[in-house]
């Protein structure tokens, strides 16, 4: 029981610094706006646009890139009549499993 109230206390803590924090940061920005609003406002002044002045950089020739270089493309991978057998083999072997094959023996047809 007691570490309820423990943690009920520290629950009750918390929400009060956040509405405390909240509270503060309110008036300082009331405070602020208010500072801004007294303050003395300076008159604008007018900027005077200077004139563009455009200047071309001088034309050098330059000539286009050279074409992509063309990859080669992958070679197909090719078997032997001896790969091909050994793989027929290793599918056998590791293929599904026989014992969960229905044969027939046990089915009444």
């Amino acid at each position: 029981m007691p570490e309820q109230i423990w943690i009920l206390l520290l629950f009750l803590v918390v929400v009060l610094f956040n509405v405390i924090t909240g509270l503060l940061s309110q008036r300082r920005k009331r405070d602020a706006a208010a500072e801004k609003q007294k303050g003395p406002q300076a008159a604008p002044t007018a900027r005077r646009a200077s004139p563009r002045v455009v200047v071309t950089p001088p034309r050098i020739d330059v000539s286009p890139p050279p074409p992509p270089a063309v990859h080669p493309r992958r070679r197909r991978m090719t078997l032997r009549r001896g790969d091909l057998r050994r793989a027929i083999v290793v599918m056998t072997l590791l293929g599904p499993p026989r014992a969960f094959d229905d044969e027939g023996h046990d089915v009444k047809r």
